[in-house]
């Protein structure tokens, strides 16, 4: 990481400038990972602040937020100098417990590629199926929260899709989380399909 001074004031104005790291890690820092979130609509995120990350942790929670004996909650907490989150909810499905990152790898255009499988559950209806919905389905909020080195760069994010009968898999875009100035602290998702 860099630091440029400028203005000749006695209060100085400093600008950060955010260094991409030498090597990606082809994992991440730390991650988190499970089948229900309180968010139910797919979403991808990248949370730079800790005000951005308490939001979040709230929301993903929902009324199930661990408090301690005296009420407070209680929320990770992260050193955002050095590293920022990248949540993923894939919203409300079925049979799926987890996410699971593959390989995190940086592109020849400055993005950042962070391939995922979902860990899914097979479940079987010992009864009518009229008695119950889906056919024994299970309905998951499936999601993700990945600690990675701090960036500014835009971050592609791509399921593997495994094919029946052992054929190649197939990463499909899920989305994209637009490249963000340095001040901005949250990114959301993009339309935008591309590999």
């Amino acid at each position: 990481m860099s630091i440029m001074l400028l203005g000749a004031t006695r209060q100085r104005d400093v600008v950060e400038e955010r260094a991409e790291p030498a090597t990606w890690p082809t994992q991440p820092l730390f991650a988190l990972t499970g089948s229900w979130s309180n968010v139910v609509e797919p979403r991808e995120v990248r949370v730079t602040t800790a005000d951005a990350w308490a939001a979040l942790w709230r929301e993903h929670c929902g009324d199930r937020l661990e408090r301690d004996a005296i009420d407070f909650e209680l929320i990770p907490q992260i050193n955002f100098e050095e590293v920022m989150v990248v949540a993923v909810f894939l919203g409300s499905t079925t049979n799926t417990r987890s996410l699971d990152v593959t390989n995190i790898a940086p592109r020849p255009d400055g993005s950042i590629v962070i391939d995922f499988s979902t860990r899914t559950f097979q479940t079987a209806a010992m009864f009518e199926p009229n008695d119950k919905p889906q056919g024994g389905m299970v309905t998951t909020q499936p999601w993700a929260i990945w600690v990675v080195p701090k960036s500014n760069a835009q971050i592609v994010l791509r399921r593997l899709q495994p094919q029946l009968k052992e054929g190649p898999v197939v990463p499909k875009v899920v989305g994209t989380i637009a490249a963000c100035a340095a001040d901005r602290s949250i990114g959301r998702l993009s339309d935008q399909k591309d590999t």
